[in-house]
């Protein structure tokens, strides 16, 4: 695993999702009653950055650790993985909920805007966690204390433990 290059990228997909975070809580607290196309937008758009996040963790930190790790390196990452996955099932309910797919919305705008603040809290609080929880892990492969700032990105092998 490139941890130097994985650090770099959890970094730029945090801050991309830490953005978009803070814009649709934006639109979240001025949406009136015509707001719902803006949550739309906005929840599309969490959508697609939050799967994009997944997809990079599982393929560049949780597989890497699994497949490579000291033991207690492969159950942080196996856990770390099944925590991922619970809360991208989370998301999912919640877009299923709201958007009235397999039924209708079941709630007002005043409710589905209080649901979306709570989620983007949950959100921040479970990005938060795993963060630090990920840049452990990584930084335990590169022999360095948590909090470091990733350098330039290494030319190694992606899966390749430095």
């Amino acid at each position: 695993m490139d941890t130097t290059r994985a650090l770099h990228l959890l970094h730029e997909h945090r801050q991309g999702l830490s953005n978009q975070l803070t814009a649709a809580e934006a639109v979240v607290s001025v949406a009136g009653s015509d707001g719902g196309p803006a949550l739309a937008r906005a929840h599309w758009d969490l959508a697609r950055l939050l799967r994009s996040y997944r997809l990079f963790k599982h393929a560049e930190v949780f597989c890497p650790a699994i497949a490579q790790g000291d033991t207690d390196e492969r159950r942080s990452a196996a856990d770390m993985m099944v925590n991922c996955d619970r809360a991208a099932a989370r998301f999912d309910d919640y877009v299923l909920r709201f958007s009235g797919i397999g039924g209708t919305v079941p709630v007002g705008e005043p409710d589905r805007r209080a649901a979306m603040l709570a989620l983007i809290a949950g959100i921040r609080a479970h990005l938060d966690n795993e963060g630090r929880a990920i840049e452990r892990l990584m930084n335990d492969w590169r022999g360095m204390p948590v909090g470091m700032p990733p350098s330039q990105p290494a030319a190694t092998s992606l899966y390749a433990r430095r």
